[in-house]
């Protein structure tokens, strides 16, 4: 098993992240926590707003800011539990920040879970972006 380093917390108070087209996101108050290991993967924790509640994922990306794996550690909601799935999931493999991350362009959503959607997209976004601005050149 590769061994991994925490970093420092990174204050993001006043940090706003350009997302998709125009989207624009300031990370204040956002729970993140960024994870590297020697060969340059990365590892990041996302909390995000779905339609009432907040839920955590894992973002793992390659050395390239390039999506590796997506999972879901606590989802709170009372629906939308599908975006939990490894097959809902399995979209973003491979996805870059500057690709759109958005339902009905490149994300196929879930039925009753459209803020949930979103929110997964939001924190997918939110990932790549964090990383660029950390380790980026």
């Amino acid at each position: 098993m590769d061994q991994y380093e925490t970093l420092p917390v990174v204050p993001l108070r006043d940090v706003v992240v350009t997302i998709g087209q125009g989207d624009a996101c300031n990370l204040g108050g956002t729970g993140v926590s960024v994870t590297t290991n020697p060969n340059g993967a990365y590892a990041v924790v996302v909390d995000e707003v779905g339609k009432h509640r907040p839920f955590t994922l894992i973002v793992a990306a390659t050395p390239d800011f390039r999506v590796k794996d997506v999972a879901v550690m606590v989802y709170r909601e009372t629906r939308g539990g599908e975006i939990t799935q490894r097959r809902f999931l399995a979209q973003y493999k491979g996805k870059r920040g500057a690709d759109p991350i958005q339902l009905d362009r490149d994300i196929i959503g879930v039925s009753g879970a459209t803020l949930s959607v979103q929110g997964a997209n939001r924190a997918v976004h939110k990932a790549l972006a964090i990383l660029q601005i950390i380790f980026g050149s």
